[in-house]
């Protein structure tokens, strides 16, 4: 099909089919899947699993040699079959596994997707001879011989390359070896490795390394060793196995100590417990964590590269700060005072998108820096900003209605060494779920050339809550220029593009906001760097009021939302406001709404009768999952910024009950049906004597069944033709015997 007039379509038939997923092996280098089991050449309704091949001394050699030829046997028992590679093969072609039903002739493996793997016969080949259900097509033996192209073996055990003897996310001690190591058992070839060490722009080739066969380890010689700073590390080496394997790495490490020194907002030494976290800016994911407990008002932090270091710090009743430090050389002593600022009482000012300048701000005492440079100030709004600018990252960020003004305000260094921040506290409306910040980075370091340098300025951005007592409650984004790669930016500017900060805020509906922003200059005054804010965001909960994001939905509903706080209302006027409600469905088909039905008894907004759910087939696949984005703002003032993914299918499934021994189960009980790469489920109760329960609105897929004994089954749903048409599946509860007269 190649148009669409409308979002609605009939919906297609589907034909589908169940089938059992076959039964999966796992291999790992040096043992046998204790799972894995395996049917007998003389009992196909036998299964044993890979001890039995040895459990008899005197028959072992004979078990080995007959079912270690089976493909998946070799790759579940790779200890026993001595399959150290984890090869998953299927049988040589004179090995005839299969009989066609149609006529009888035995066939190879190969013939399973003998038309290529995308052909529609090569998919109900596999269904019907790999995965069906009737034993009599599959007996089990058909996967065992022919694993992979019955897609049995999951992925061979990876084998990677790791640091063995230094943390990558976190401060390492300069002069230390650098050792390798390998996952899942596996080991270095002697003499196979080269390594090449980066340092602030200097590179060695090292090809000598010692070995310890006690550990398995490769470790460079004593006369390389870390050094000061970040150095990236690049591995190339073979496995004794053969394999080849490549690491790209970093790591940092130092030997400088820097004493952190928490001070109040009046100056005085803090004596409250703060986390102290410090952040290597070349690497923001290596941090250091110190906790201070005892009223000193400091911690120590060991092992720091005289590069960047941004530290920040949470009090215990609620305070926060931030700066940044550059040692002055390797092997020194440095300090750093972060001054713990409090949470402020709330300004009863509207002003969270600048339509009225900086009131109701925190701003900084010093407001002029260098040259009569300005700190902080109000400028117009640019949108299309960033590397590549109009490119592909906008959509992502697409402004809030609240923002929807000229001004932003940027926070600028101005000229001086250190820090400029500012602060707004304000009181969120009834029914806001959460609080979102835009805002975006700028550093003239990037136009100067020094991008990758240790003038490495940072910014922040911190949202938190009068309820946030603990040292996680907060969100927060605290980088460096060298925390981003050099694409990140337009190098001709120096800027990002806009980014959000969110926050989703506690129930309590009295909650207060306080949003913390700031810019540093470090290590010198030169080359600023600015953060701008496009507006702070009270974001509305909003819920689909006609559907259920963790349920399977039916065709042919309209979209509608209500709004949590049921006191307050869309904005309809789309002069005023327009409402962007954007869906998109996993077919590809995406489509922009800007036309709404409102019923105000309600308190719904709807899509129009023509714009409804649909599982209609596009030719590639079934449209069952849609991504929908609302924005709107209120009529209290809020806006509406909400994300749903939908599930909807138009497939009835009937699942019958049996308990072991293959009678029908009679009793009450629940079955919960569960499609686990998607997460919807749906529960159906069983409490009458038809021995059956049945789903509706399913979609194809992979399913789960589970009864509240935990029993539980997969199986596929497939759409391969009617021919092979099936809406049922069998659920045996094999918690379940019933002996006696009574039954179950």
């Amino acid at each position: 099909m190649t148009h669409r007039a409308a979002f609605a379509f009939t919906v297609a038939a589907i034909i589908l089919m169940i089938v059992n997923i076959a039964s999966a092996a796992t291999c790992t280098r040096g043992s046998d899947d204790p799972n894995y089991k395996f049917s007998l050449d003389y009992d196909a309704s036998t299964e044993v699993n890979c001890n039995w091949l040895t459990k008899n001394v005197k028959k072992s050699s004979g078990r080995i040699d007959k079912y270690c030829v089976r493909g998946a046997v070799a790759y579940a028992c790779s200890k026993t079959c001595d399959n150290p590679a984890c090869t998953c093969a299927d049988a040589a072609d004179d090995i005839k596994p299969i009989t066609v039903t149609a006529t009888g002739n035995e066939v190879s493996c190969s013939w399973l997707d003998r038309k290529g793997q995308n052909s529609p016969r090569t998919s109900r080949r596999k269904a019907m001879y790999c995965n069906s259900n009737d034993p009599t097509i599959a007996d089990g033996r058909i996967t065992q011989h022919c694993p992979s192209k019955c897609d049995v073996c999951n992925a061979s055990p990876s084998v990677e390359a790791y640091v063995s003897n230094l943390d990558p996310s976190n401060f390492n001690e300069a002069g230390l070896s650098i050792c390798f190591d390998l996952t899942n058992g596996f080991t270095i070839a002697q003499d196979s490795a080269s390594l090449v060490i980066t340092n602030d722009g200097d590179s060695i080739s090292v090809t000598a390394f010692e070995y310890n066969t006690l550990l398995g380890q490769l470790c460079t010689e004593p006369g390389v060793v870390t050094t000061d700073g970040k150095m990236d590390l690049e591995l190339r080496a073979d496995t004794t196995s053969g394999q080849s394997i490549e690491l790209l790495t970093s790591v940092v490490a130092g030997s400088s100590t820097v004493t952190v020194n928490l001070l109040a907002d009046n100056g005085d030494v803090f004596t409250g417990i703060a986390r102290v976290s410090a952040q290597s800016a070349d690497i923001g994911s290596v941090q250091a964590v110190a906790d201070m407990t005892d009223g000193s008002g400091y911690v120590v932090l060991t092992n720091i590269p005289s590069r960047t270091l941004i530290v920040s710090a949470k009090g215990g009743g609620n305070e926060v700060g931030f700066a940044g430090v550059v040692p002055s050389s390797p092997g020194s002593s440095s300090s750093i005072d972060v001054f713990m600022t409090t949470f402020k009482a709330p300004s009863d000012i509207a002003n969270n998108n600048f339509s009225q300048g900086t009131v109701g701000w925190m701003l900084p005492n010093d407001l002029i820096g260098a040259g009569g440079l300005e700190k902080v100030s109000i400028e117009a709004h640019e949108e299309d900003v960033g590397p590549g600018k109009s490119g592909g990252r906008r959509h992502r960020h697409r402004r809030a209605q609240s923002s929807l003004n000229d001004y932003d305000l940027m926070v600028n260094t101005a000229g001086v060494e250190g820090q400029t921040s500012v602060s707004r506290t304000f009181n969120v409306g009834d029914g806001v779920t959460e609080v979102k910040v835009r805002y975006r980075f700028q550093t003239n370091e990037v136009t100067g050339g020094y991008y990758g340098s240790k003038w490495n300025d940072f910014f922040f951005v911190n949202i938190r809550t009068d309820k946030s007592d603990s040292f996680d409650s907060q969100a927060r984004v605290i980088a460096a220029m060298n925390d981003f790669q050099l694409t990140d930016f337009d190098e001709s500017t120096g800027e990002m593009a806009w980014e959000e900060l969110s926050l989703v805020l506690p129930t309590t509906s009295d909650a207060i906001v306080q949003v913390d922003v700031g810019v540093a200059n470090v290590n010198d005054e030169l080359y600023d760097s600015s953060v701008y804010i496009d507006s702070i965001t009270q974001v509305a909960g909003a819920y689909l009021s006609n559907m259920d994001e963790k349920r399977f939905n039916g065709v042919g509903n309209r979209f509608c939302f209500s709004l949590q706080n049921h006191g307050d209302n869309f904005v309809r006027d789309s002069a005023q406001s327009p409402i962007y409600l954007f869906i998109e469905d996993n077919s590809g088909f995406a489509k922009i709404v800007d036309e709404f039905d409102y019923d105000s008894a309600l308190g719904q907004l709807c899509t129009a009768d023509d714009i409804v759910t649909s599982t209609d087939y596009n030719g590639y696949g079934f449209a069952n999952v849609y991504n929908i984005e609302l924005k709107a703002k209120t009529t209290s003032g809020n806006d509406v910024d909400s994300n749903f993914e939908l599930y909807v299918g138009s497939v009835t499934l009937t699942v019958n009950l049996f308990i072991r021994g293959g009678s029908v189960y009679t009793g009450d009980d629940y079955v919960i049906l569960c499609h686990p790469d998607t997460g919807p489920c749906a529960t159906e109760y069983h409490n009458n004597s038809s021995g059956n329960v049945v789903f509706t609105n399913i979609f194809p897929g992979s399913y789960k069944l589970r009864n509240k004994n935990g029993d539980e089954k997969a199986f596929w749903l497939t759409s391969i033709g009617a021919q092979f048409g099936a809406h049922s599946v069998d659920f045996t509860f094999e918690s379940i015997v019933c002996v006696g007269i009574f039954g179950c």
